[in-house]
């Protein structure tokens, strides 16, 4: 008798740990940034950047940025030229909740890449992401595209 009541209290107690732990662990996890928003590469001239924004529809969006800088490798006598990676960097995870928006901005001025690129990772893919050149001594807007979430 006492034999079984000590093991049911055991069985009890392992299946209230097991069910415990397993819950944490599914709340506490980041949502997989499974949509991704690309700019493509931009060449940027003097004083201009790329701003990419998000702006969130319908539901709570975790995301991330992702600034990926190139410089020129090497080109052919028909002027194909070929870019690598030179630097890359991504921002800390953001949470939007409905309605809400974010901003990256990437400057060309700042660094001695050829051509930059912006990408948006994210977990919904109800989201806007548009972009824009602006010239930074003006502020004046000098080209805006809309970049899709896929």
């Amino acid at each position: 008798m006492k034999r079984t009541i000590t093991t049911s209290i055991a069985v009890t107690l392992s299946v209230v740990l097991l069910t415990t732990v397993s819950f944490t662990s599914k709340a506490m996890a980041a949502p997989p940034l499974k949509y991704h928003a690309d700019s493509g590469i931009v060449a940027l001239g003097p004083n201009q950047l790329l701003r990419v924004m998000v702006a969130n529809r319908l539901d709570t969006a975790a995301l991330r940025f992702t600034r990926i800088e190139y410089t020129q490798d090497s080109c052919d006598a028909a002027g194909a030229c070929k870019h690598i990676i030179s630097s890359q960097t991504t921002s800390n995870m953001l949470t939007l909740a409905p309605g809400e928006g974010a901003s990256f901005d990437i400057a060309g001025h700042e660094t001695q890449a050829a051509a930059v690129r912006g990408v948006v990772s994210i977990n919904l893919i109800n989201v806007q992401v548009t972009a824009v050149i602006i010239d930074t001594t003006t502020g004046k807007v000098d080209s805006f595209f809309d970049i899709f979430v896929e």
